[in-house]
């Protein structure tokens, strides 16, 4: 596999979702309330209501409101519907955006006077590519403040047996124990009494299940089963009733309860208790572990189309790709972090292998697993969205690059350029400079041609400059000239001279990236001269233009190669990137 596909370095960025949300508002009025007594530090909860001119804050945003109180001083926190959150642009108190990120999370946080009274605001809800004004009015109600209740003393009576990372397909005769709720100590008779202790494990496609009996005495009044909020499934009705369940280990304690129905003691009600398998002396046949290739983060860019302005669609996407080099290909995972509203996604030059669905209550996670052999490509793909949360209504199908890796475009001049994806990826792994204009249809100098290449092929000698005419250019410059004059790539015009600012042909170039191949080992074909405008008794031109376009590296237009025509920047980019997958493939 190319080391040069694989060069660019893993970069770790917060995400630009929130994952939970505070709703918009801001300063509050001088007319409030404040309680009489002295408050401590800490975290409370306070009432509110709230009006606003859209007339849809109201209906999503849900009380109670956190209070905060440090060092004397108050701030108000509230809970709004994430994708309410995710499109909000804007929120400010007098001018001042109060917009925070906590641990990669969006909130709004708002430094308050006092505990009390009227607040109020102004933001912005994009909705497509329109942004939406808003104000409201939010009135605290500082006599339902209250301190938040204690959390739950921390369960540990569970004590494991033996931990199954894998187990292999089949099913298997197993025991179990009931668990009390309040202590997760086994043993608990109130629920293991109505069930029998032998049960089934059941593994297939590497996914856990478990057969669980009632005892025939107790069948007549269990209506039911749970385990990890899911509803067990009732497969056998005779006698003594058989229910199926999934679970995520056969190693951990799982929340569960049963559903005891007697109608003539007027009882309808659910028990909780916790299940575990008895692993301490059981034994399973386990999955032979496969050392996995190891994974990395790389950075995504997702653009607009032929710009280099971010799309709308990063909102809805995870800022990162998983990356994964196999022997023959990379699989990137593309993660839709809000995949409930995609309704399609298509990518063009590359594979969907892999389609993975994710549901954690009202989220969906949608995680495409992408396959190229090119991980420096920028990929143009569509993503069709359906929104309709609140004020966020919108049904849309967006044309976006994406880029996996590397860095964003900087250059302003190139985003409708066909060459555009050769440029962005030469430029991340360093070959071009930072500017704010590439000049794509600028004409190349030999100068140039030669530091360009160098960049790549970093070629060193010990050689002396023997090039009057470059000792004015800067350092790097005079090293590219003299290293691939020593290394014969690519000649003076004379045993003095290199002609540093004569602009260089697309024949001349031909021959120089051809030179290049030659010393990497790559071995004439034989191709023949496909274009009608290369006539020349040149043997080195004529198999490097052949060799060349056989190899896509340059290829003509209509017919002909136009071997005299100056070469642009633009064509630069192709065909030094071209020379470069060559090279690595």
């Amino acid at each position: 596999m190319s080391k040069f596909q694989s060069r660019t370095s893993k970069i770790a960025l917060a995400s630009v979702l929130a994952t939970s949300a505070i709703v918009p508002a801001v300063a509050a009025s001088a007319a409030e309330t404040t309680p009489s007594r002295s408050m401590p530090d800490g975290k409370y909860t306070i009432d509110f209501t709230i009006t606003d001119t859209t007339q849809q804050l109201a209906k999503y945003v849900k009380g109670p409101a956190t209070l905060i109180i440090e060092g004397g001083k108050y701030a108000i926190q509230l809970s709004a519907e994430p994708t309410v959150m995710n499109m909000l642009t804007k929120v400010e108190v007098n001018g001042v955006s109060v917009i925070q990120e906590v641990n990669g999370q969006k909130v709004i946080y708002i430094p308050v006077e006092r505990p009390g009274g009227t607040v109020k605001g102004e933001g912005a809800v994009k909705v497509g590519d329109k942004e939406i004004p808003t104000s409201f009015e939010i009135t605290l109600d500082p006599t339902t403040i209250k301190s938040p209740e204690a959390a739950p003393e921390e369960k540990v009576e569970f004590v494991p047996g033996k931990t199954f990372k894998q187990v292999k397909d089949g099913e298997y005769a197993i025991t179990f124990d009931a668990y009390d709720p309040k202590t997760n100590k086994g043993g608990y008779t109130s629920i293991s009494s109505h069930l029998e202790k032998d049960a089934k494990l059941i593994v297939k496609d590497g996914k856990y299940s478990v057969q669980l009996t009632i005892t025939e005495k107790s069948a007549p009044m269990i209506a039911g089963l749970k385990v990890a909020g899911a509803e067990a499934t009732l497969v056998s009705a005779e006698g003594k009733k058989v229910y199926n369940f999934s679970i995520n280990s056969i190693s951990d304690l799982a929340a569960a309860e049963i559903h005891v129905v007697v109608p003539t003691a007027n009882m309808d009600k659910w028990y909780p208790f916790g299940f575990a398998i008895n692993t301490a002396d059981l034994t399973l046949p386990e999955v032979t572990e496969v050392e996995q290739p190891a994974a990395e983060e790389y950075p995504l860019y997702i653009y607009k189309d032929k710009t280099n302005e971010i799309s709308v669609m990063a909102t809805y996407v995870k800022p990162t790709v998983t990356v994964t080099e196999t022997e023959e290909s990379f699989l990137v995972d593309l993660t839709f972090v809000q995949g409930q509203y995609l309704n399609k996604f298509d990518i063009k030059g590359a594979t969907i292998a892999n389609e993975k669905t994710v549901e954690a209550g009202e989220n969906t996670t949608k995680i495409y697993t992408i396959e190229t052999t090119n991980l420096d490509a920028v990929y143009t793909a569509t993503v069709d969205v359906s929104v309709d949360a609140g004020p966020v209504k919108y049904d849309s199908t967006y044309p976006v690059q994406l880029q996996f890796g590397g860095k964003q475009n900087p250059f302003k001049d190139i985003t409708k350029l066909g060459d555009y994806g050769n440029i962005v990826t030469l430029y991340s792994i360093g070959l071009f400079k930072e500017a704010d204009k590439f000049n794509p249809n600028g004409k190349v100098k030999r100068s140039q041609f030669a530091l360009m290449l160098n960049r790549y092929l970093g070629l060193d000698t010990t050689a002396k400059n023997p090039f009057k005419d470059v000792t004015s250019f800067d350092a790097e410059t005079q090293k590219a000239v003299t290293a691939l004059s020593a290394s014969g790539i690519m000649n003076g015009t004379s045993a003095t001279t290199f002609a540093p600012t004569q602009e260089i042909t697309r024949q001349q170039a031909a021959v120089i990236i051809y030179r290049v191949l030659e010393g990497a080992g790559y071995k004439a074909t034989g191709a023949k001269v496909p274009f009608s405008d290369v006539k020349t008794s040149n043997k080195e031109v004529a198999t490097a233009i052949a060799e060349l376009n056989a190899l896509g590296i340059m290829t003509g237009n209509e017919g002909k190669f136009n071997p005299t025509n100056t070469l642009t920047r633009s064509q630069m980019a192709k065909v030094i990137l071209n020379t470069l997958y060559v090279l690595e493939s």
